[in-house]
């Protein structure tokens, strides 16, 4: 597993049945460790984040392409991982009914960033979580969706949001 902090940008080191850390000066708030075992790969930490924001209830995901942009509404609730040959492993997210999918190759995702800020139209917060590659580009934006009215959302959503980032700070090295 290697950490892509900024000032650290070092091999993580493994022991045996003790957690993996990171060595840099951002290791403590900003580094997920990984457990070493047998079953450790790079992509767990991914997953562990993926499957605590089932707890965020509907989520809007935003895709910003060259000249489009897409988003359509969804949960983290049936994410399901596949191992693809020599791509790694693969999150779906998807509706039951197959309206909605969104595919992510974990091993592109290198860093989750949280933001509460400020709607640009309407007077209510937005709760984003944002996916950045090892380039810092933006894969997918997931924001915690109104349900009817601007700022209204699912029940527990919003305190789930604020524990996670209150788990993992601003930013967290994903690996």
């Amino acid at each position: 597993c290697q950490c892509p902090c900024i000032n650290c940008n070092r091999q993580m080191l493994l022991q045996k049945s003790r957690s993996a850390f990171c060595t840099g000066p951002r290791a403590p708030r900003r580094c997920i460790a990984v457990r070493a075992s047998a079953t450790a790969t790079k992509s767990a930490p991914v997953k562990e984040l993926l499957n605590e924001m089932k707890a965020l209830g509907a989520m809007r995901f935003i895709v910003l392409g060259e000249g489009a942009i897409l988003e359509s509404v969804s949960s983290f609730s049936a994410a399901r991982y596949t191992d693809i040959p020599n791509k790694g492993t693969l999150a779906t997210i998807a509706n039951a009914d197959k309206t909605f999918e969104c595919h992510l190759y974990l091993a592109k995702l290198k860093t989750a960033k949280f933001a509460k800020t400020k709607a640009k139209h309407g007077d209510h917060i937005m709760y984003a979580t944002r996916f950045v590659d090892g380039e810092g580009k933006v894969l997918v934006s997931c924001l915690l969706a109104s349900q009817g009215e601007a700022g209204v959302y699912d029940a527990g959503a919003v305190a789930a949001w604020d524990a996670l980032h209150a788990k993992y700070g601003d930013e967290v090295a994903l690996c």
